[in-house]
Protein backbone atom coordinates (compact mmCIF):
# COMPACT_ATOMS: atom_id res chain seq x y z
CA UNK A 1 0.00 0.00 0.00
CA UNK A 2 1.32 3.11 -1.29
CA UNK A 3 1.89 6.30 1.13
CA UNK A 4 -1.07 8.11 -0.78
CA UNK A 5 -3.30 5.15 0.12
CA UNK A 6 -2.36 5.14 3.57
CA UNK A 7 -3.24 8.39 4.57
CA UNK A 8 -6.39 8.05 2.94
CA UNK A 9 -7.48 5.32 4.75
CA UNK A 10 -6.25 7.15 8.10
CA UNK A 11 -8.90 10.45 6.97
CA UNK A 12 -11.55 8.20 6.16
CA UNK A 13 -10.87 6.33 9.52
CA UNK A 14 -10.98 9.81 11.17
CA UNK A 15 -13.81 10.76 9.75
CA UNK A 16 -15.75 8.08 10.74
CA UNK A 17 -14.99 8.14 13.96
CA UNK A 18 -15.70 11.72 14.42
CA UNK A 19 -19.30 10.48 12.61
CA UNK A 20 -19.58 8.17 14.99
CA UNK A 21 -18.64 10.25 18.15
CA UNK A 22 -21.39 13.22 16.84
CA UNK A 23 -24.45 10.35 16.46
CA UNK A 24 -23.40 9.12 19.75
CA UNK A 25 -23.70 12.97 21.02
CA UNK A 26 -27.12 13.65 19.37
CA UNK A 27 -28.30 9.86 20.85
CA UNK A 28 -27.29 11.04 24.48
CA UNK A 29 -29.11 14.32 23.94
CA UNK A 30 -32.03 12.73 22.31
CA UNK A 31 -32.06 10.57 25.45
CA UNK A 32 -35.58 10.90 27.75
CA UNK A 33 -34.15 12.46 31.13
CA UNK A 34 -35.46 10.44 34.31
CA UNK A 35 -36.64 11.30 37.73
CA UNK A 36 -32.59 10.62 38.86
CA UNK A 37 -31.53 12.98 35.62
CA UNK A 38 -33.52 15.69 36.98
CA UNK A 39 -32.85 15.30 40.85
CA UNK A 40 -28.42 15.03 40.53
CA UNK A 41 -29.45 18.08 37.94
CA UNK A 42 -30.77 20.24 40.74
CA UNK A 43 -28.40 18.84 43.54
CA UNK A 44 -25.61 19.46 41.32
CA UNK A 45 -26.60 23.41 41.38
CA UNK A 46 -25.82 23.63 44.86
CA UNK A 47 -22.31 22.10 44.73
CA UNK A 48 -19.76 23.80 43.63
CA UNK A 49 -15.83 23.05 42.08
CA UNK A 50 -14.30 23.52 45.52
CA UNK A 51 -16.61 20.47 46.94
CA UNK A 52 -14.63 18.30 43.93
CA UNK A 53 -11.31 19.68 45.10
CA UNK A 54 -11.90 19.36 48.54
CA UNK A 55 -12.95 15.98 48.03
CA UNK A 56 -9.93 15.22 45.73
CA UNK A 57 -7.41 16.49 48.51
CA UNK A 58 -9.17 14.91 52.00
CA UNK A 59 -9.42 10.94 50.00
CA UNK A 60 -6.01 11.62 48.80
CA UNK A 61 -4.24 12.59 51.62
CA UNK A 62 -1.92 10.76 54.06
CA UNK A 63 -4.19 11.62 57.22
CA UNK A 64 -7.11 10.03 55.89
CA UNK A 65 -5.43 6.97 54.83
CA UNK A 66 -3.94 6.57 57.68
CA UNK A 67 -6.70 7.24 59.57
CA UNK A 68 -8.61 4.80 57.81
CA UNK A 69 -6.52 1.80 58.17
CA UNK A 70 -5.91 2.84 61.86
CA UNK A 71 -9.48 2.21 62.53
CA UNK A 72 -9.95 -0.63 60.69
CA UNK A 73 -7.70 -2.04 62.54
CA UNK A 74 -8.64 -1.30 65.75
CA UNK A 75 -12.17 -2.34 65.02
CA UNK A 76 -11.15 -5.70 64.03
CA UNK A 77 -9.34 -5.59 67.05
CA UNK A 78 -11.83 -4.86 69.29
CA UNK A 79 -14.29 -7.40 67.43
CA UNK A 80 -11.53 -9.97 68.56
CA UNK A 81 -11.15 -8.91 71.89
CA UNK A 82 -14.49 -7.81 72.87
CA UNK A 83 -15.38 -11.48 71.79
CA UNK A 84 -12.84 -13.04 74.06
CA UNK A 85 -14.03 -11.21 77.26
CA UNK A 86 -17.76 -11.34 77.08
CA UNK A 87 -17.18 -14.90 76.81
CA UNK A 88 -20.81 -17.03 76.99
CA UNK A 89 -22.69 -13.52 78.40
CA UNK A 90 -26.06 -14.04 76.18
CA UNK A 91 -26.52 -10.64 75.84
CA UNK A 92 -23.07 -9.25 74.79
CA UNK A 93 -23.91 -7.04 72.11
CA UNK A 94 -24.63 -3.49 74.60
CA UNK A 95 -20.79 -3.26 75.56
CA UNK A 96 -19.73 -4.77 71.36
CA UNK A 97 -21.58 -1.50 69.93
CA UNK A 98 -20.22 0.61 72.87
CA UNK A 99 -16.92 0.03 72.15
CA UNK A 100 -17.10 0.25 68.21
CA UNK A 101 -19.13 4.03 69.15
CA UNK A 102 -16.03 4.63 71.04
CA UNK A 103 -13.63 4.23 68.27
CA UNK A 104 -15.55 5.92 65.54
CA UNK A 105 -16.02 8.89 67.80
CA UNK A 106 -11.93 9.75 67.55
CA UNK A 107 -12.47 10.68 63.77
CA UNK A 108 -16.04 12.06 63.89
CA UNK A 109 -15.59 14.63 66.87
CA UNK A 110 -11.83 15.04 66.60
CA UNK A 111 -10.24 14.61 62.96
CA UNK A 112 -13.31 15.26 60.65
CA UNK A 113 -14.43 19.11 62.14
CA UNK A 114 -10.26 20.06 63.08
CA UNK A 115 -9.73 19.54 59.33
CA UNK A 116 -12.32 21.20 58.31
CA UNK A 117 -10.90 23.70 60.46
CA UNK A 118 -7.97 24.00 58.91
CA UNK A 119 -8.85 23.29 55.12
CA UNK A 120 -10.65 27.17 55.65
CA UNK A 121 -7.57 28.57 57.49
CA UNK A 122 -5.14 27.45 54.82
CA UNK A 123 -7.24 29.43 52.57
CA UNK A 124 -6.90 32.53 54.10
CA UNK A 125 -2.97 31.81 55.16
CA UNK A 126 -2.18 30.88 51.46
CA UNK A 127 -4.63 33.73 50.02
CA UNK A 128 -6.78 31.70 47.75
CA UNK A 129 -10.35 32.57 49.49
CA UNK A 130 -9.68 36.18 47.29
CA UNK A 131 -9.47 34.40 44.50
CA UNK A 132 -12.32 32.08 45.37
CA UNK A 133 -14.17 34.85 46.39
CA UNK A 134 -14.48 36.90 43.04
CA UNK A 135 -15.64 33.77 40.89
CA UNK A 136 -19.22 33.20 40.48
CA UNK A 137 -19.67 30.87 43.25
CA UNK A 138 -21.58 32.41 46.21
CA UNK A 139 -20.11 32.30 49.83
CA UNK A 140 -22.60 29.53 51.36
CA UNK A 141 -21.58 27.16 48.31
CA UNK A 142 -17.70 27.73 49.45
CA UNK A 143 -18.85 26.47 53.42
CA UNK A 144 -20.77 23.74 51.48
CA UNK A 145 -17.83 22.34 49.63
CA UNK A 146 -16.02 22.53 53.13
CA UNK A 147 -18.95 20.54 54.59
CA UNK A 148 -19.74 18.24 51.79
CA UNK A 149 -16.11 17.22 51.90
CA UNK A 150 -16.65 16.89 55.89
CA UNK A 151 -19.76 14.85 55.19
CA UNK A 152 -17.86 12.59 52.30
CA UNK A 153 -15.20 11.43 54.84
CA UNK A 154 -17.75 10.72 57.73
CA UNK A 155 -19.55 8.24 55.21
CA UNK A 156 -16.31 6.52 54.30
CA UNK A 157 -15.48 5.91 58.24
CA UNK A 158 -19.11 5.00 58.72
CA UNK A 159 -18.68 2.32 55.98
CA UNK A 160 -16.45 0.84 57.87
CA UNK A 161 -19.02 0.76 61.46
CA UNK A 162 -21.64 -0.75 59.36
CA UNK A 163 -20.66 -4.39 59.46
CA UNK A 164 -19.37 -3.70 63.09
CA UNK A 165 -22.98 -2.52 63.46
CA UNK A 166 -24.52 -5.79 61.95
CA UNK A 167 -22.40 -8.10 63.56
CA UNK A 168 -23.25 -6.40 67.06
CA UNK A 169 -27.20 -6.60 66.51
CA UNK A 170 -26.66 -10.76 66.31
CA UNK A 171 -25.33 -10.50 69.36
CA UNK A 172 -28.81 -10.32 71.12
CA UNK A 173 -29.40 -6.85 73.64
CA UNK A 174 -29.29 -4.45 71.23
CA UNK A 175 -32.15 -2.60 69.14
CA UNK A 176 -32.68 -1.30 66.16
CA UNK A 177 -33.74 2.07 68.28
CA UNK A 178 -30.72 2.02 70.03
CA UNK A 179 -28.79 1.65 66.77
CA UNK A 180 -30.38 4.27 64.61
CA UNK A 181 -30.02 6.19 67.60
CA UNK A 182 -25.89 5.96 67.54
CA UNK A 183 -25.78 6.76 64.15
CA UNK A 184 -27.69 10.00 64.06
CA UNK A 185 -25.60 11.19 67.14
CA UNK A 186 -23.12 10.46 65.72
CA UNK A 187 -23.32 11.95 62.02
CA UNK A 188 -25.54 14.80 63.61
CA UNK A 189 -22.84 15.43 66.48
CA UNK A 190 -19.85 15.31 63.83
CA UNK A 191 -21.55 18.12 61.41
CA UNK A 192 -22.05 20.33 64.30
CA UNK A 193 -19.06 20.11 65.08
CA UNK A 194 -17.69 20.78 61.66
CA UNK A 195 -19.60 23.91 61.78
CA UNK A 196 -18.22 24.72 64.43
CA UNK A 197 -14.86 24.63 63.37
CA UNK A 198 -15.90 26.39 60.18
CA UNK A 199 -17.26 29.12 62.00
CA UNK A 200 -13.88 29.37 64.02
CA UNK A 201 -11.74 29.38 61.28
CA UNK A 202 -14.08 32.50 59.59
CA UNK A 203 -13.94 34.56 62.58
CA UNK A 204 -9.58 33.89 63.05
CA UNK A 205 -8.27 35.14 60.07
CA UNK A 206 -4.63 35.80 61.42
CA UNK A 207 -1.69 33.44 61.68
CA UNK A 208 -1.30 34.15 65.65
CA UNK A 209 -4.62 34.12 66.63
CA UNK A 210 -5.32 30.40 64.77
CA UNK A 211 -2.60 28.80 66.87
CA UNK A 212 -4.62 30.07 69.96
CA UNK A 213 -7.49 29.16 68.46
CA UNK A 214 -6.38 25.40 67.17
CA UNK A 215 -5.15 24.81 70.79
CA UNK A 216 -8.82 25.55 72.13
CA UNK A 217 -9.91 24.04 69.75
CA UNK A 218 -8.30 20.65 69.85
CA UNK A 219 -8.85 20.71 73.51
CA UNK A 220 -12.56 21.13 73.61
CA UNK A 221 -12.90 18.65 70.56
CA UNK A 222 -10.81 16.36 73.06
CA UNK A 223 -13.23 16.97 75.28
CA UNK A 224 -16.47 16.63 73.20
CA UNK A 225 -15.02 13.19 72.24
CA UNK A 226 -15.01 12.22 76.35
CA UNK A 227 -18.81 13.70 76.56
CA UNK A 228 -19.68 11.80 73.17
CA UNK A 229 -18.63 7.80 74.98
CA UNK A 230 -20.95 9.06 77.67
CA UNK A 231 -23.96 9.68 75.53
CA UNK A 232 -22.76 6.33 73.28
CA UNK A 233 -22.52 4.58 76.78
CA UNK A 234 -26.24 5.99 77.96
CA UNK A 235 -27.87 5.17 74.22
CA UNK A 236 -26.39 1.08 74.47
CA UNK A 237 -27.01 0.07 77.93
CA UNK A 238 -30.13 1.94 78.93
CA UNK A 239 -33.71 1.17 77.84
CA UNK A 240 -35.35 4.00 77.18
CA UNK A 241 -34.48 3.88 73.88
CA UNK A 242 -35.49 0.47 73.83
CA UNK A 243 -38.66 -1.32 72.27
CA UNK A 244 -41.50 0.85 73.02
CA UNK A 245 -39.87 3.20 75.49
CA UNK A 246 -38.79 4.86 72.52
CA UNK A 247 -42.02 6.13 70.98
CA UNK A 248 -43.01 7.52 74.70
CA UNK A 249 -43.67 10.97 74.52
CA UNK A 250 -40.99 11.82 76.90
CA UNK A 251 -38.51 10.49 74.63
CA UNK A 252 -40.24 12.17 71.59
CA UNK A 253 -39.72 15.27 73.68
CA UNK A 254 -36.11 15.19 74.51
CA UNK A 255 -35.32 13.85 71.03
CA UNK A 256 -36.87 17.14 69.40
CA UNK A 257 -35.18 19.15 71.93
CA UNK A 258 -32.04 17.58 70.75
CA UNK A 259 -32.41 17.85 67.36
CA UNK A 260 -33.50 21.25 67.59
CA UNK A 261 -31.00 22.50 69.90
CA UNK A 262 -28.22 21.11 67.95
CA UNK A 263 -29.56 21.33 64.65
CA UNK A 264 -30.34 25.07 64.72
CA UNK A 265 -26.54 26.20 65.92
CA UNK A 266 -25.34 24.40 63.78
CA UNK A 267 -27.38 25.90 61.45
CA UNK A 268 -26.89 29.29 62.58
CA UNK A 269 -22.63 28.37 62.92
CA UNK A 270 -22.72 27.40 59.30
CA UNK A 271 -24.96 30.77 58.04
CA UNK A 272 -22.34 32.77 60.34
CA UNK A 273 -19.27 31.33 58.63
CA UNK A 274 -20.68 32.07 54.91
CA UNK A 275 -20.87 35.37 56.30
CA UNK A 276 -17.61 35.96 57.07
CA UNK A 277 -16.30 35.35 54.06
CA UNK A 278 -18.40 37.24 52.03
CA UNK A 279 -17.51 40.80 51.20
CA UNK A 280 -17.89 43.54 53.49
CA UNK A 281 -20.63 45.26 50.75
CA UNK A 282 -22.51 42.23 51.07
CA UNK A 283 -25.67 41.57 53.38
CA UNK A 284 -23.78 39.58 56.15
CA UNK A 285 -26.95 39.94 58.83
CA UNK A 286 -30.08 38.73 57.45
CA UNK A 287 -29.43 34.91 57.38
CA UNK A 288 -27.81 35.18 60.82
CA UNK A 289 -31.03 36.61 61.71
CA UNK A 290 -33.45 34.88 60.56
CA UNK A 291 -31.75 32.01 61.92
CA UNK A 292 -31.82 33.35 65.17
CA UNK A 293 -35.18 34.09 65.06
CA UNK A 294 -35.95 30.34 64.02
CA UNK A 295 -34.09 28.87 66.96
CA UNK A 296 -36.08 31.17 69.19
CA UNK A 297 -39.39 29.81 67.62
CA UNK A 298 -37.86 25.97 68.08
CA UNK A 299 -37.24 26.61 71.83
CA UNK A 300 -40.63 27.65 72.90
CA UNK A 301 -42.29 25.32 70.66
CA UNK A 302 -40.01 22.40 73.09
CA UNK A 303 -41.33 23.80 76.24
CA UNK A 304 -44.82 23.93 75.05
CA UNK A 305 -44.56 20.25 73.86
CA UNK A 306 -43.22 19.23 77.06
CA UNK A 307 -45.88 21.03 78.76
CA UNK A 308 -48.33 19.44 76.31
CA UNK A 309 -46.33 15.91 77.11
CA UNK A 310 -46.89 16.10 80.99
CA UNK A 311 -44.35 17.70 81.93
CA UNK A 312 -43.74 19.06 85.39
CA UNK A 313 -45.96 21.83 86.70
CA UNK A 314 -44.52 25.64 86.03
CA UNK A 315 -43.41 27.85 89.05
CA UNK A 316 -41.68 30.70 89.72
CA UNK A 317 -38.54 29.27 88.81
CA UNK A 318 -39.79 28.76 85.24
CA UNK A 319 -39.30 32.47 85.01
CA UNK A 320 -36.19 32.88 86.49
CA UNK A 321 -35.02 29.92 84.19
CA UNK A 322 -36.47 31.48 81.13
CA UNK A 323 -35.35 34.70 81.84
CA UNK A 324 -31.05 33.15 82.42
CA UNK A 325 -31.28 31.38 78.92
CA UNK A 326 -33.24 34.14 76.86
CA UNK A 327 -31.32 36.85 78.57
CA UNK A 328 -28.04 34.89 77.84
CA UNK A 329 -28.86 34.14 74.47
CA UNK A 330 -29.54 37.50 73.43
CA UNK A 331 -27.19 39.38 75.18
CA UNK A 332 -24.37 37.60 73.48
CA UNK A 333 -26.22 38.15 70.39
CA UNK A 334 -27.09 41.89 70.51
CA UNK A 335 -23.19 43.15 71.58
CA UNK A 336 -22.45 41.23 68.25
CA UNK A 337 -25.06 43.19 66.32
CA UNK A 338 -23.91 46.23 68.18
CA UNK A 339 -20.84 46.74 66.40
CA UNK A 340 -21.79 46.22 62.65
CA UNK A 341 -20.47 48.23 60.07
CA UNK A 342 -22.32 51.56 59.26
CA UNK A 343 -23.05 53.20 57.38
CA UNK A 344 -24.69 50.91 54.27
CA UNK A 345 -22.96 49.94 51.35
CA UNK A 346 -24.80 50.98 48.47
CA UNK A 347 -25.34 47.61 47.51
CA UNK A 348 -27.38 47.11 51.39
CA UNK A 349 -29.27 50.17 51.15
CA UNK A 350 -30.36 49.27 47.53
CA UNK A 351 -32.15 46.01 49.17
CA UNK A 352 -34.12 47.93 52.15
CA UNK A 353 -37.71 47.37 51.96
CA UNK A 354 -39.80 50.01 50.44
CA UNK A 355 -42.90 49.35 51.34
CA UNK A 356 -44.42 50.20 54.95
CA UNK A 357 -45.46 46.54 55.34
CA UNK A 358 -42.08 45.56 54.67
CA UNK A 359 -40.30 47.94 56.85
CA UNK A 360 -42.51 47.00 59.59
CA UNK A 361 -41.74 43.01 59.87
CA UNK A 362 -38.41 43.22 57.49
CA UNK A 363 -37.18 46.31 58.48
CA UNK A 364 -34.94 44.60 61.65
CA UNK A 365 -33.78 41.99 59.72
CA UNK A 366 -31.82 44.66 57.63
CA UNK A 367 -27.84 45.26 58.75
CA UNK A 368 -26.81 48.14 61.09
CA UNK A 369 -26.44 48.65 64.73
CA UNK A 370 -29.78 49.80 65.26
CA UNK A 371 -31.66 47.17 63.49
CA UNK A 372 -29.97 44.93 65.63
CA UNK A 373 -30.45 46.76 69.09
CA UNK A 374 -34.04 46.83 68.03
CA UNK A 375 -34.25 43.24 66.79
CA UNK A 376 -32.72 41.50 70.31
CA UNK A 377 -34.88 43.95 71.87
CA UNK A 378 -37.86 43.13 70.16
CA UNK A 379 -37.15 39.48 71.24
CA UNK A 380 -36.04 39.66 74.37
CA UNK A 381 -40.05 41.11 74.88
CA UNK A 382 -41.28 38.61 73.23
CA UNK A 383 -39.78 35.84 75.02
CA UNK A 384 -40.69 37.41 78.24
CA UNK A 385 -44.74 37.64 76.47
CA UNK A 386 -44.40 34.30 76.08
CA UNK A 387 -42.98 33.11 78.72
CA UNK A 388 -45.92 34.71 81.38
CA UNK A 389 -48.29 32.97 78.64
CA UNK A 390 -47.07 29.65 79.47
CA UNK A 391 -46.80 30.48 83.09
CA UNK A 392 -50.76 31.96 83.07
CA UNK A 393 -51.88 28.75 81.13
CA UNK A 394 -49.38 26.11 82.02
CA UNK A 395 -50.50 23.01 84.85
CA UNK A 396 -51.54 24.20 88.80
CA UNK A 397 -48.86 24.51 90.57
CA UNK A 398 -49.28 22.42 93.76
CA UNK A 399 -47.56 25.74 96.02
CA UNK A 400 -49.22 28.92 96.69
CA UNK A 401 -52.41 30.40 96.85
CA UNK A 402 -54.85 31.51 93.83
CA UNK A 403 -54.75 35.02 93.31
CA UNK A 404 -56.98 35.13 89.69
CA UNK A 405 -58.96 33.10 87.52
CA UNK A 406 -59.60 34.14 84.18
CA UNK A 407 -60.19 32.34 80.71
CA UNK A 408 -59.51 28.75 82.51
CA UNK A 409 -56.11 29.84 83.71
CA UNK A 410 -55.60 29.79 87.38
CA UNK A 411 -53.09 32.31 88.50
CA UNK A 412 -51.40 31.24 91.94
CA UNK A 413 -48.40 33.54 93.44
CA UNK A 414 -45.92 31.44 92.99
CA UNK A 415 -46.74 31.68 89.06
CA UNK A 416 -47.08 35.53 89.85
CA UNK A 417 -43.38 35.58 91.24
CA UNK A 418 -42.17 33.76 88.17
CA UNK A 419 -43.86 36.29 85.64
CA UNK A 420 -42.19 39.52 88.04
CA UNK A 421 -39.08 37.80 87.74
CA UNK A 422 -39.27 37.35 83.71
CA UNK A 423 -40.46 40.95 83.45
CA UNK A 424 -38.30 42.66 85.72
CA UNK A 425 -34.89 40.44 84.48
CA UNK A 426 -36.01 41.19 80.86
CA UNK A 427 -35.27 45.00 81.72
CA UNK A 428 -31.83 44.29 82.96
CA UNK A 429 -31.05 42.96 79.62
CA UNK A 430 -32.50 45.66 77.65
CA UNK A 431 -30.09 48.00 79.88
CA UNK A 432 -27.18 45.58 78.99
CA UNK A 433 -28.00 45.89 75.95
CA UNK A 434 -28.80 49.50 75.65
CA UNK A 435 -25.27 50.71 77.70
CA UNK A 436 -23.26 48.63 74.44
CA UNK A 437 -25.02 49.71 72.18
CA UNK A 438 -24.57 53.40 73.15
CA UNK A 439 -21.34 53.20 73.78
CA UNK A 440 -20.32 51.72 70.25
CA UNK A 441 -22.58 54.26 68.72
CA UNK A 442 -20.26 57.06 70.54
CA UNK A 443 -17.28 55.01 69.51
CA UNK A 444 -18.77 55.45 65.94
CA UNK A 445 -19.26 59.15 66.12
CA UNK A 446 -16.04 60.01 67.56
CA UNK A 447 -13.56 58.21 65.19
CA UNK A 448 -16.11 58.06 62.09
CA UNK A 449 -13.21 57.91 59.34
CA UNK A 450 -11.86 54.53 60.83
CA UNK A 451 -12.08 51.83 58.92
CA UNK A 452 -14.01 48.48 60.33
CA UNK A 453 -12.61 46.13 62.04
CA UNK A 454 -13.38 42.21 61.95
CA UNK A 455 -12.51 42.58 65.68
CA UNK A 456 -15.17 44.81 66.37
CA UNK A 457 -17.41 41.98 66.68
CA UNK A 458 -15.00 41.09 70.04
CA UNK A 459 -14.45 44.16 71.30
CA UNK A 460 -18.21 44.87 71.76
CA UNK A 461 -18.78 41.49 73.55
CA UNK A 462 -15.64 41.45 75.29
CA UNK A 463 -17.39 45.02 76.55
CA UNK A 464 -20.82 43.83 77.27
CA UNK A 465 -19.08 40.68 79.39
CA UNK A 466 -17.30 42.84 81.41
CA UNK A 467 -20.34 45.10 81.86
CA UNK A 468 -22.32 42.33 83.17
CA UNK A 469 -19.72 40.76 85.61
CA UNK A 470 -18.91 44.15 87.01
CA UNK A 471 -22.30 45.03 87.94
CA UNK A 472 -23.08 41.32 89.31
CA UNK A 473 -19.75 41.08 91.35
CA UNK A 474 -19.17 44.21 91.89
CA UNK A 475 -22.21 44.51 94.48
CA UNK A 476 -21.18 41.15 95.88
CA UNK A 477 -17.80 42.68 96.37
CA UNK A 478 -19.09 45.43 98.20
CA UNK A 479 -21.42 43.83 100.13
CA UNK A 480 -18.59 42.26 101.56
CA UNK A 481 -16.22 44.52 102.19
CA UNK A 482 -18.94 46.47 104.54
CA UNK A 483 -19.70 43.51 106.64
CA UNK A 484 -16.28 42.72 107.17
CA UNK A 485 -15.63 40.38 105.40
CA UNK A 486 -18.61 38.22 106.04
CA UNK A 487 -19.83 35.85 102.88
CA UNK A 488 -23.39 38.41 101.70
CA UNK A 489 -26.24 35.54 102.14
CA UNK A 490 -29.22 37.64 102.15
CA UNK A 491 -30.37 39.93 99.44
CA UNK A 492 -30.31 44.40 100.17
CA UNK A 493 -30.76 47.10 98.19
CA UNK A 494 -26.08 47.00 97.58
CA UNK A 495 -27.49 44.21 94.91
CA UNK A 496 -29.97 46.44 92.92
CA UNK A 497 -27.79 46.21 89.90
CA UNK A 498 -26.91 42.05 90.47
CA UNK A 499 -29.23 41.13 87.45
CA UNK A 500 -28.45 37.16 89.08
CA UNK A 501 -29.12 37.63 92.65
CA UNK A 502 -31.95 40.05 91.58
CA UNK A 503 -33.67 37.89 89.30
CA UNK A 504 -33.28 34.86 91.91
CA UNK A 505 -34.78 36.88 94.45
CA UNK A 506 -37.92 37.96 92.77
CA UNK A 507 -38.54 34.34 91.93
CA UNK A 508 -38.11 32.39 95.45
CA UNK A 509 -39.39 35.44 97.81
CA UNK A 510 -41.92 36.64 95.58
CA UNK A 511 -42.89 40.84 95.40
CA UNK A 512 -42.61 43.24 98.07
CA UNK A 513 -39.32 42.37 99.09
CA UNK A 514 -36.21 43.51 99.30
CA UNK A 515 -35.60 41.72 95.85
CA UNK A 516 -38.66 43.69 94.30
CA UNK A 517 -37.59 47.10 95.87
CA UNK A 518 -34.11 46.61 94.07
CA UNK A 519 -35.58 46.01 91.01
CA UNK A 520 -37.91 49.12 91.05
CA UNK A 521 -35.14 51.39 92.06
CA UNK A 522 -33.29 49.67 89.00
CA UNK A 523 -36.34 50.33 86.62
CA UNK A 524 -36.18 53.80 87.21
CA UNK A 525 -32.88 54.59 86.23
CA UNK A 526 -32.98 51.54 83.31
CA UNK A 527 -35.98 53.22 81.89
CA UNK A 528 -34.56 56.18 80.08
CA UNK A 529 -31.54 54.85 79.09
CA UNK A 530 -33.59 52.09 77.11
CA UNK A 531 -35.47 55.05 75.53
CA UNK A 532 -32.75 56.89 74.47
CA UNK A 533 -31.34 53.66 72.67
CA UNK A 534 -34.33 53.07 71.00
CA UNK A 535 -34.57 56.47 69.74
CA UNK A 536 -31.10 56.57 68.24
CA UNK A 537 -31.74 53.07 67.09
CA UNK A 538 -34.82 54.42 65.31
CA UNK A 539 -32.91 56.83 62.76
CA UNK A 540 -31.70 53.83 61.16
CA UNK A 541 -35.25 53.00 60.37
CA UNK A 542 -35.93 56.44 58.39
CA UNK A 543 -32.95 56.05 56.02
CA UNK A 544 -35.02 55.56 52.14
CA UNK A 545 -33.72 52.76 49.93
CA UNK A 546 -31.18 53.83 47.21
CA UNK A 547 -31.67 53.81 43.48
CA UNK A 548 -30.62 51.00 41.40
CA UNK A 549 -28.11 52.50 38.97
CA UNK A 550 -28.80 51.90 35.31
CA UNK A 551 -25.64 50.03 34.80
CA UNK A 552 -26.61 47.09 37.32
CA UNK A 553 -30.15 47.14 35.73
CA UNK A 554 -28.43 46.55 31.93
CA UNK A 555 -25.58 44.20 33.75
CA UNK A 556 -28.80 42.01 35.72
CA UNK A 557 -31.06 42.06 32.16
CA UNK A 558 -27.87 40.74 30.48
CA UNK A 559 -27.33 38.21 32.61
CA UNK A 560 -30.63 36.92 32.09
CA UNK A 561 -30.93 36.69 28.27
CA UNK A 562 -30.13 33.43 27.83
CA UNK A 563 -30.62 31.02 25.05
CA UNK A 564 -30.30 27.58 26.91
CA UNK A 565 -29.97 27.36 30.81
CA UNK A 566 -26.14 26.73 31.48
CA UNK A 567 -24.60 23.06 30.78
CA UNK A 568 -27.26 22.46 27.73
CA UNK A 569 -25.36 23.61 24.97
CA UNK A 570 -23.47 20.97 23.09
CA UNK A 571 -20.13 23.13 23.42
CA UNK A 572 -20.81 23.20 27.41
CA UNK A 573 -21.43 19.43 27.35
CA UNK A 574 -18.80 18.20 25.20
CA UNK A 575 -16.14 21.05 25.46
CA UNK A 576 -13.55 19.72 27.46
CA UNK A 577 -13.50 16.23 25.74
CA UNK A 578 -10.90 17.64 23.24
Amino acid sequence: MSDSQAGSADVIEAVAVADNDLLGQVRLLNEPVGWLDRLSDFGSQFCSSILVKEARQAMSSRQFLWTYLALLAVCALWAIVGLTFSGSRAESGPAMLFGFYTIIGVPLAIIVPFSAFRSLVREFEDGTIQLVSITTMKPYQIVAGKMGSAMLQLLVYLSVLAPCVAFTYLLRGIGVEQIVAGLVVSIFGCLVLTAVGLFLAGVTRSGLLNVGVSVVLIAALIGVYFAWVGVAGGITHSNILAGDDFWNPDSLVALFGFFAFFGSFGVLLFVSAASQISFPTENRTTAVRIVTLGQQVLCFAWIIAAAVAGGPNMNGEFGAIMCFIVGHFWLVIGFLMSSESWPLSDRVARQLPTTFLGRTFTSLLMPGPGRGFLFAAANVIACTVMTCLILVFSSESTAGRAVANFAGAKLTADKLDGMCSAAFGSIYILWFLAVVFLLMAYRRKRRPNVQVSQYNPLVSLLIGVLLVLGCCLGPVVMQYGLTSGAIPNDYTILQTFNWYWTVIELAEEGTWTAGFAGALMFTLQAVPVILIAVAVASRELLIDPTQTPNRVIAERAQQQKQELPPGESIEEIFGDLD
